[in-house]
């Protein structure tokens, strides 16, 4: 299984901004190719507003591009076909926000549940009770049975993240995107969300395609990186251990804000 994007484009309209054509258009990816190979962690790294989430949301079928191709295994994700099959349950997504990408009327045997029966609909499902599979998620993520019964507010912010994640999981997804999913943790629950993402991907053999910021967590993380600036791909490293010699100038200012806040931490 792999997944590619070929020569995407993505573009917005320009909303306080009109020319005598109607209004403009802003450009927030341009001609973005990639793969991502089945059971690796892709890194996709880049400042705010460099057209990472919207690359994610194309990856995750939420956004079809102007022009190019999202496939899986020479699949279009945005043809008709694929899109009323089970194909786009293959793939999965965890935000950054998890206070808002959870339902907070719903317990959290519900929250998870959901992907259940979406497997259930598209013929997938495991034969054994809702609550049972809920129980294994939970157990996978690292908390018991009986948090099926809380609530999001119940929830500490790596709990409810580690949630997120097991409803993720839930789908039995190819490919999870992983939008700066780590982000809002704090240090400590950053590194135990990480150890589960791997733990995971060892026990599934997910493909993980890794939004942020933080070249600390991708090195944690990623087998391979890939930096994106004002929408273009500026440079790829193959193996994590060629990331000191990027030669991309905005790939090795990013590295070098790494280094100087490790230095001032151990200084």
């Amino acid at each position: 299984m792999n997944f590619t994007v070929e020569n995407v484009n993505v573009s917005f309209r320009k909303e306080r901004q009109k020319s005598v054509f109607g209004r403009e258009r802003q450009q927030a990816l341009k001609n973005i190719s990639l793969t991502i190979n089945q059971g690796e962690s892709l890194a996709l790294v880049g400042e705010s507003g460099s057209g990472k989430s919207t690359l994610g949301r194309v990856l995750s079928g939420l956004l079809k591009p102007d022009s190019g191709q999202a496939t899986m295994d020479g699949h279009d994700i945005y043809s008709g076909r694929s899109r009323s099959s089970s194909l786009r349950n293959q793939i999965s997504i965890v935000f950054q926000d998890y206070t808002t990408s959870v339902n907070p009327r719903f317990r959290v045997g519900d929250i998870i549940g959901e992907s259940l029966r979406v497997l259930s609909k598209s013929g997938q499902a495991e034969n054994k009770s809702v609550q049972s599979q809920v129980a294994s998620l939970l157990d996978q993520v690292g908390l018991s049975a009986s948090y099926a019964l809380r609530y999001p507010h119940e929830l500490s912010g790596g709990q409810l993240q580690r949630v997120c994640i097991a409803r993720a999981v839930a789908v039995k997804p190819k490919l999870i995107v992983l939008d700066e999913a780590i982000s809002s943790l704090d240090a400590s629950t950053q590194t135990q969300v990480m150890d589960l993402l791997q733990e995971l991907r060892r026990l599934h053999g997910f493909s993980y395609f890794f939004i942020t910021h933080d070249l600390t967590a991708v090195t944690y993380m990623c087998d391979r990186i890939i930096f994106l600036h004002c929408g273009h791909i500026t440079e790829s490293v193959d193996r994590i251990e060629d990331l000191p010699w990027v030669q991309d100038e905005y790939a090795r200012s990013l590295l070098a804000a790494v280094i100087k806040i490790d230095i001032e931490k151990t200084g």
